[in-house]
């Protein structure tokens, strides 16, 4: 008599084929989904900083004169990037051609996740795009910026395995600090929705002649500024008397362009103030971008490594 046959072979090997095959894919799609997000080497964040350097000791009498130029100014900052997790690379020594032959700076040795990246500390780092930053400190001779200051433009950089490669780091813009004698900061608060105000104390009678500003036309597309509510591009020279208060406030006008939330834009507004006998002094005012992150980190990180040709 012939054997019969088991009803229930054929379609538990069919399950199993189909398991197995859709495991396959899985893992298939899993590692192309890898090589598709993943980033070969650290992708550096182009910024607009414009920064003012502090005098090494203080100033003094020789400050803004031939004698100063030989005092030295310093200054720290951050340079951010992202890093894929899987990237094993890191900094060893970085270098600006500006800069060649000019005073000393250095990395400080911190590289984590803080300042633009803060919300992404800790734990948060171990998505599929890392968050890092480089913090340099500078020592410079003050001749070495000039009176129209000196723009840092691109950066090379060592890793430890000895690769180097040239990086855009956009524009950040070194100054010098200019005393400020006749007016002084009487109170100042900023907001996360990237506005801000500082009331200013007169500490001398003086005319506030009018301000210097390094790019105007993206200050202006960038930023609403006004002085006791009245906009600063109407702005006319007024007579100041001690013990009077002014109010400087800003909002920024915000296009909803992605690299808006990754790029750092800060802009100086330096104020100029005269006493009628030759003697001047200088405020300044700082415009900061609100650069947003609290969002889907990795939606909003693809969106911008798309938006700079960098991913597909």
């Amino acid at each position: 008599m012939d054997r019969l046959k088991d009803p229930f072979i054929h379609p538990s090997a069919c399950l199993f084929y189909f398991f197995m095959t859709a495991g396959a894919l899985i893992v298939a799609c899993g590692s192309l989904m890898q090589h598709y997000f993943a980033l070969k080497h650290p992708v550096f964040i182009p910024m607009h900083m414009e920064l003012e350097m502090y005098w090494d000791g203080g100033m003094d009498g020789d400050t803004g004169n031939a004698a100063g130029e030989d005092k030295l100014v310093w200054k720290e900052f951050p340079i951010y990037y992202i890093q894929d997790r899987e990237d094993a690379s890191r900094v060893e020594e970085i270098t600006f051609p500006q800069l060649e032959g000019a005073g000393e700076y250095w990395m400080t040795g911190y590289d984590g996740a803080d300042g633009l990246f803060h919300s992404y500390s800790g734990s948060m780092q171990d998505g599929r795009y890392q968050f890092k930053q480089l913090f340099v400190r500078m020592m410079l001779p003050a001749g070495s910026i000039g009176t129209s200051g000196i723009t840092l433009d691109t950066m090379k950089v060592r890793y430890a395995d000895g690769s180097e490669e040239d990086v855009s780091i956009g524009q950040i813009i070194l100054t010098l600090d200019k005393p400020m004698e006749y007016v002084s900061v009487a109170e100042g608060s900023s907001s996360s929705d990237g506005t801000s105000a500082t009331r200013y104390l007169v500490e001398r009678d003086c005319l506030l002649e009018g301000f210097e500003i390094h790019n105007p036309e993206q200050v202006k597309g960038e930023f609403k500024v006004t002085v006791d509510g009245r906009d600063i591009w109407e702005w006319e020279p007024a007579a100041l008397t001690e013990g009077d208060t002014f109010l400087v406030e800003s909002a920024w006008l915000g296009t909803g362009d992605i690299r808006e939330q990754f790029e750092p834009y800060i802009a100086l507004i330096q104020w100029k103030c005269s006493d009628g006998s030759g003697g001047e002094s200088w405020f300044t005012t700082n415009l900061d971008r609100q650069t947003n992150m609290n969002t889907d980190r990795f939606k909003q990180t693809y969106r911008y490594l798309k938006e700079r040709g960098i991913k597909p």
